[in-house]
Parts: structure tokens; C-alpha cells; sequence
């Protein structure tokens, strides 16, 4: 058939490691893996391959050559209403992230029976590269909570959604992840109303050389490393420490050190997004860093994009939470929206389009490509970017 595959998303840098082409491909010739550089990525067996062009129809990689939203009214997205909370139950809490907001509704949308299923994160480890799993366990469901911050595979979810076509799910995912749920259910002619789509705000994710990073930060006496919690709340609340359970002990690490590594192991294409919000979803939910209703736990922006995510809304028992009035003006600038339409230049760079750029712009995107080399090559050159954080560490105590 000669039509295109993902192959040209990769060749033009813009996989944003989704995973949903492994998911959908029928001859099973799409395979992900994590490769030197830890960046997680399909590799295509041409053997295999008949070019149908399915993969690369849904592949929300390459859209972001044609969708590049610039005003302020579409970097916000629609809305059909926005407030902040959080749950009421302590316990629940304290394994979040948040405001406990998306394991939350999940449990509740699950124990209504209005969803058959919920694809979800449910593990901390991230020695191998993560996919989202059929939460089939409301009892193990504090297990789902918290931020992961490293790019997770959705072909177990695309799989089930052309598979089990009347089935009701509940899929959740960052903005990448949710165009490419918004992909497979055109192509697919799915019945929409059967997906809740809820996203998640996402500034950047982090290759898996992040977990190789953070494993050395103990002595051998500790054991491996076995799960990475990159916001707990155990020790000072929100919006949390980093948390490394080794085997004979754990380790806690202020946020600095997370916020200290996150532009060298950036996932490149990350760079690229406009999306911080999660324009796609039904229902967009993201740390409350407004400064109002300060609560020690935190809490959660929670923004109603469809009738349909209104519809999931109303069918739970919103006494169960804490709610605010929320503006979106306050979103828009504590989330520093508007710094996304600088990623737009960065992409303008990558594909050489004829368009004028500040130079200013052009230099910032060379360096952070530069510094997400640098994390590339963790394996190879340890100590270059101990370096790096300590020259650009020096440089910020004299500006």
C-alpha cells in the first residue's frame, strides 16, 4: 500500500512515546522498547510491516505539525467549568499526588458500574518501561495515585479499545496519550460516549535514565532500588519529596533534585508540546498552585471540558469533596500557560520552516537540546552532567 507508519514520526523526532501504535497494529509489527538513550520508542519489523498507514493515522506525534494552538482562548481549551478541591478522606490523600482527584472519580465511575474498566499506572518501579494496565482491583487503588513524570505506554489500552468496542472505559493519560485516544476512536468510528477521557496537566515527562540516576544515589548497603516516588507527601505534605524505596531502606530528596535533572532527561519531544492543559480530554485535572485555598495536602484545578465529561461529573457524589470557585485566569497564570507557544518556535526549528525566529529563541532551544543530549549519554558520561548542574548551579547565585 506504500502509505506512510510511524517510521516518519520517529524519523522527524516527534514521537511523544505514547505506545498506542504497538496497541493497534494488527500484524503485531510494532514493538516498544527503551533504547540507549532511555527514551522509550516503537521499533517497526518492515518483515512485517504491509503499510497499511493505520499507525501513523493515529500517532499524535505528528500532529503537532498541523495543530498549533497560539491564542490564549485556545491554549485554555473549551470549558464547561473549572473549580479546585480535594477529597475529604485523609487517608486517600496522602497517596496522591494532588487533590486526589482522578483515583478518586475513577473508584466512584468504577462502583457505580457507569465503566466496565480504567487503564491506569499501578506501579512505582521503572527498571523496565511502564503501560498502563486494566485496573481490575478497586482495592489496590492507592496504588495508582501520584505523578510518574516518565513516559507510559498505552498499547494495552488502544488494544482493549478495538477489541471490546462496547465496552465502557475510563482512560487516562497526558495530552499526548489522550489525542491519541481522540485518534483511534475516529479511525475505529468507536462510539465516543463510551470513553472518559481524563488528562492529566503535563509540562515535560523524563526518559527511563532517570530511574538508572536516582538508583545511584544510595550506598550498596541499601540494596536496589525498588520504586521511585517522585512526589510523596509522607514526610512534609505538598507538594511532596521525592521518596526512593530502596530494599534495606528508603530515601527522601528534596523536590530541587527532581526539578534539578527533569531538563536533562527531558523526553525531546516534549519540547514540541503547546499542550500543558490537556485540551483533548473530557476532563483536564492538575495541581493547584494558584496560592488560594492553601491546604497542606494539596488540591487539585479541575477543568470540565465536554458534555460528556459534565455528565461523569454529575453521576458522582460530590459531597465526598472540598470545593473551591476557581478562575481560569489564575490557571493560565500559575501554570505559565502562555510560555507554551515558545515550544511552537522550538518545533518551527526542528523542521526548518521558513519563518522567522528571535535569535533568543533559537539559542534557548539549541541549549536545551544540548542539555537533553547530555542526559542521553548518562550512561556514557556520568559526570558531565554533574557538571553542567553545578555550573548552572554556581551561575543562578550571581544573577
Amino acid at each position: 500500500m506504500n502509505r506512510k507508519t510511524i517510521q516518519e514520526t520517529l524519523d522527524k523526532r516527534l514521537c511523544c512515546s505514547c505506545g498506542i501504535c504497538a496497541g493497534i497494529c494488527s500484524k503485531g509489527c510494532i514493538r516498544m522498547s527503551v533504547d540507549n538513550n532511555g527514551r522509550l520508542l516503537p521499533t517497526l519489523d518492515s518483515s512485517l510491516c504491509v503499510e497499511c498507514g493505520i499507525c501513523y493515522n493515529v500517532c499524535p506525534g505528528k500532529d503537532a505539525i498541523k495543530e498549533r494552538p497560539t491564542s490564549k482562548a485556545e491554549l485554555i481549551g473549551e470549558l464547561k467549568g473549572q473549580w479546585t478541591a480535594h477529597v475529604k478522606d485523609d487517608k486517600h490523600l496522602l497517596q496522591t499526588a494532588s487533590g486526589g482527584i482522578c483515583t478518586w472519580l475513577i473508584k466512584q465511575l468504577l462502583d457505580t458500574n457507569l465503566y466496565d474498566a480504567a487503564f491506569v499506572v499501578d506501579t512505582f518501579n521503572y527498571s523496565t518501561y511502564v503501560k498502563t494496565e486494566h485496573l481490575s482491583d478497586l482495592e489496590n487503588i492507592d496504588k495508582v495515585g501520584r505523578s510518574r513524570y516518565i513516559p507510559v505506554s498505552q498499547e494495552n489500552a488502544a488494544r482493549f479499545m478495538i477489541k471490546n468496542k462496547a465496552k465502557r472505559v475510563i482512560l487516562v493519560g497526558t495530552s499526548c496519550a489522550v489525542r491519541g485516544f481522540r485518534n483511534v476512536i475516529e479511525h475505529y468510528h468507536l462510539d465516543s460516549s463510551n470513553y472518559l477521557l481524563i488528562g492529566l496537566f503535563c509540562d515535560k515527562m523524563m526518559n527511563y535514565h532517570v530511574w538508572d540516576y536516582f538508583a545511584n544515589k544510595q550506598n550498596s548497603a541499601s540494596g536496589k532500588l525498588n520504586s521511585l516516588f517522585f512526589r510523596s507527601k509522607e514526610k512534609n505534605g505538598w507538594p511532596g519529596d521525592m521518596k526512593l524505596a530502596f530494599e534495606h531502606d528508603n530515601l527522601f530528596l528534596e523536590k530541587r533534585e527532581r526539578i534539578a535533572v527533569k531538563d536533562f532527561f527531558c523526553n525531546e519531544r516534549c519540547l514540541y508540546c503547546m499542550d500543558k492543559l490537556n485540551i483533548y480530554s473530557d476532563i483536564a485535572l492538575g495541581d493547584n498552585y494558584t496560592g488560594k485555598y492553601g491546604f497542606r495536602m494539596g488540591s487539585s484545578n479541575v477543568l470540565i471540558r465536554t458534555s460528556h465529561g459534565e455528565k461523569a461529573i454529575k453521576s458522582v457524589d460530590l459531597s465526598q469533596l472540598k470545593q473551591y470557585e476557581l478562575n481560569i485566569e489564575e490557571v493560565w497564570r500559575s501554570q505559565e500557560v502562555g510560555k507554551k507557544r515558545e515550544n511552537g518556535y522550538f518545533l518551527s526549528v526542528l523542521l526548518h520552516e521558513n519563518r522567522t525566529i528571535p535569535i533568543k529563541i533559537r539559542l534557548k532551544y539549541h541549549y536545551k537540546r544540548l542539555k537533553i543530549c547530555c542526559g542521553d549519554n548518562y550512561h556514557r558520561f556520568p559526570l558531565l552532567m554533574n557538571v553542567w548542574k553545578a555550573l548552572e548551579s554556581s551561575i543562578k547565585k550571581y544573577e
